[in-house]
Formats: C-alpha cells, structure tokens, sequence
C-alpha cells in the first residue's frame, strides 16, 4: 500500500502571554533566607581505558 501524506499539525494562533504582573510582585530573595550550599568539588572526567593505553604508547 502507498504511503499516504498526513496534514500538519497546525500551530497558528496566539502563545498565551506571561503574567509579568504577579512576577514584579515577588520579593526577591534575601541572603538570609537563602541557604548556603557547600561548594562540592567536581568529579574528574574518568577517560575510557583504551585512550589511556592509546597515551602510554604514543
């Protein structure tokens, strides 16, 4: 059986518009109601076994 061409999707019309109001009413953060995370330090890139043994022979 032939393939057969389904009709798009249609997507005109407006994007709903934020609401801009409610986020200029929020108070912003202070630093003391933020907590403080410990910086934790980043995991080191763990290279696969065969680029290791590719650079011990090179």
């Amino acid at each position: 059986m032939a393939c057969t061409r389904l009709p798009k999707l249609v997507t005109s019309g407006k994007e709903p518009t934020k609401n801009l109001a409610a986020k200029a009413n929020r108070k912003p953060a202070t630093k003391s109601a933020r907590k403080t995370v410990p910086k934790v330090p980043s995991k080191r890139y763990k290279f696969k076994a065969s680029t290791i043994a590719l650079r011990e022979i090179r």
